[in-house]
């Protein structure tokens, strides 16, 4: 009986990741936005074992920008922007606040 559950959990899982998964890798590009890979600084193991925190990852990025105002990044499988221009954060939590579907 155990094996049976654990069988349907595990193919449930793989139903679940390659059919509903979005592909995080080349999302940003395909938007001609720049995308930093973070997981090399602080995996996803390393996160869930407390060894490193998603702080790391955003500053491994946000030193990496450079002169640029933002970047794409993927965080727990959802696609993210991180803005480092203090003018484009103001515009676009300010100005065009009402744009925002579920605010």
């Amino acid at each position: 009986m155990w094996f049976a559950l654990i069988c349907a959990i595990v193919i449930a899982l793989l139903i679940y990741k390659l059919v509903f998964s979005v592909d995080t890798k080349n999302y940003w590009a395909q938007y001609g936005i720049r995308q930093i890979d973070g997981s090399s600084v602080a995996s996803q193991k390393d996160i869930y074992a407390g060894v490193k925190d998603y702080t790391d990852r955003d500053t491994y990025a946000y030193q990496l920008l450079g002169d640029e105002k933002f970047c794409g990044m993927a965080e727990m499988g959802r696609n993210i922007i991180l803005i480092k221009d203090l003018e484009l954060a103001k515009k676009i939590f300010i100005k065009d606040f009402d744009y925002f579907m579920d605010r």
